[in-house]
């Protein structure tokens, strides 16, 4: 069997796997249908198995008669738009290693869903969503004849009251670490059912998503040994009050994300204070005019702060964050005056959406006052905004480690002594148009660099031959959609003595040839 593998199969398994590594999963399933040595030496590659993901295709019909198109023992699968109807003749020869499993938009016979479930004994990872039943008339009761004891993250939301029946007579409390129920407007499941989870597993959940509502924060709030320690809670108009509250009931938390909600500074505040321990917060805000950061004096232990300015709705028209990379005309933006905030001792990370610092005052002497909040500590700055020409200006960058840079133009810099980022570590680019006579400017303005990112841009091959002569720490380099050649591989192995790990990505110029002459270099790790 092991000459069938031809000279693979008399490899040491770690150095095997070692080899297969660098090949994608297209060409490592061409490669196991050379020859049978290879297929087993293949389907027992822990490499194979992870980058293998089995999903089902797209409005499959479950029942006896299926097959999956390849039998790899595969650790996550998805079914989405499919009907299923059975699946006892071929689930359990998919399933035994299966830790993650993903149910959408769907449609069962209750029977056929308790057999996946029973015998997926490893699934670790739970997701069912928009599922329904084939015959609503079943009952639970009748296959709740197991126990999912190894579910630690569970999520499900617009499920038939049957399916969720069955969910909790399966899951045996406590062990739920994670759990989600989020809906669109209005309440889709059984609220009390949602709670029946929450107190069965109060002993041990630590992260909750949620679509809160008045009710379910009564009761949360009479759970002795409910202490989760990071909960998004995704909320609408005219219920900042349900946030207020839920905080106030869960004061545990050290992270805490709101989507979909706009809030008020004093808001903020009244939540920060409910949260001695709170370290991470991303929040909308919506100030019409200048915003200041008051409520940083009731979170002194805050380390990331996420704030984007979005106006409520109905107020005026917003887009998500997905058309504004897109290019679509991005979202209204207001001011933040950080000159006064309070000093955050322990604030590492700071990210500011739609909201363009302002300009800080200047002293009698004409030098900037630097008592904005970024000076406090190492510092990481996520700027998306079109309003580049000012941030030189208007934020001290002295301490500044790492930066990114999000969906903007920068035409032209001012090549002063003030530009500069000399403590800079990361730079990352994404959608930004900059020329390479300005491109090339603001990379000498980073003399420390270590690492460069830049995805969706126009670097070219004369960028990165800049990169590696006159970036005398950079290390790491990530190019994802740039316009670049093989040119641009011979100067990294010219000149790119430094670089320990190069990412290059769907950068179409870019033969296989080439990449393959820069891993066989053998001093540089490539993806």
């Amino acid at each position: 069997m092991e000459s069938e593998a031809g000279p693979l199969g008399t490899l040491p398994p770690t150095a095997r796997d070692a080899i297969l590594q660098y090949l994608n999963l297209f060409q490592l399933k061409l490669l196991r249908m050379a020859s049978r040595g290879l297929k087993r030496l293949i389907d027992e590659s822990p490499t194979f198995v992870n980058k293998c993901f089995g999903d089902i295709p797209f409005g499959t019909v479950l029942d006896r008669g299926y097959e999956p198109a390849v039998w790899v023992r595969v650790h996550q699968v998805r079914i989405k738009h499919c009907t299923v109807i059975s699946v006892s003749t071929w689930w359990p020869r998919l399933a035994d290693h299966l830790t993650y499993i993903y149910i959408d938009h769907s449609a069962f016979m209750l029977p056929a869903l308790a057999e996946i479930l029973r015998n997926s004994p490893n699934v670790a990872t739970l997701g069912l969503h928009h599922l329904r039943l084939i015959n609503p008339n079943d009952r639970a009761e009748k296959y709740a004849n197991f126990r999912l004891a190894k579910l630690t993250y569970f999520s499900l939301g617009k499920v038939h009251e049957q399916i969720a029946e069955l969910m909790r007579l399966v899951i045996s409390p406590p062990q739920l670490t994670n759990f989600g129920c989020v809906w669109d407007h209005e309440p889709d499941d059984d609220e009390q059912l949602i709670v029946d989870f929450l107190e069965a597993s109060q002993g041990t959940m630590k992260y909750l998503g949620l679509s809160p509502t008045q009710e379910m924060i009564d009761q949360i709030g009479n759970f002795e040994r409910f202490a989760p320690i990071a909960a998004t809670l995704y909320c609408f108009r005219f219920q900042a009050e349900h946030v207020v509250n839920f905080s106030r009931r869960v004061a545990t938390l050290t992270r805490l994300i709101l989507e979909e909600i706009s809030l008020s500074d004093g808001i903020i505040l009244e939540i920060c204070a409910n949260l001695p321990n709170l370290k991470d917060l991303n929040v909308c805000i919506f100030c019409p005019e200048t915003w200041k950061p008051s409520f940083l004096d009731a979170a002194p232990k805050l380390e990331f702060l996420a704030v984007q300015h979005k106006p409520p709705d109905g107020f005026t028209h917003s887009v998500p964050y997905e058309g504004f990379l897109l290019g679509h005309p991005c979202r209204p933006t207001t001011v933040g005056d950080f000159a006064e905030c309070p000093p955050s001792p322990n604030l590492k990370e700071i990210i500011l959406t739609g909201i363009n610092p302002k300009p800080n005052h200047r002293q009698t002497d004409g030098t900037l006052e630097c008592r904005t909040i970024v000076l406090q500590k190492r510092v990481t700055l996520d700027f998306r905004s079109e309003n580049f020409s000012t941030l030189l200006r208007t934020v001290p960058l002295a301490k500044l480690q790492t930066l990114t840079l999000r969906s903007m133009s920068i035409p032209a810099l001012e090549l002063t002594t003030v530009n500069r980022f000399p403590n800079l570590r990361k730079l990352t680019l994404v959608r930004v148009e900059i020329p390479s006579p300005v491109l090339q400017p603001l990379l000498a303005m980073c003399p420390g660099l270590e690492t460069v990112r830049a995805l969706f841009s126009i670097a070219d091959d004369g960028d990165v031959r800049f990169m590696c002569e006159n970036l005398p720490r950079l290390t790491r380099l990530e190019l994802f959609q740039c316009p670049l050649t093989d040119a641009a591989i011979v100067h990294i192995i010219s000149f790119g003595h430094r670089l320990e790990k190069v990412h290059i990505s769907s950068c179409y110029g870019v033969s296989e040839g080439a990449q393959r002459q820069l891993k066989a270099l053998g001093t540089i790790w490539v993806q």
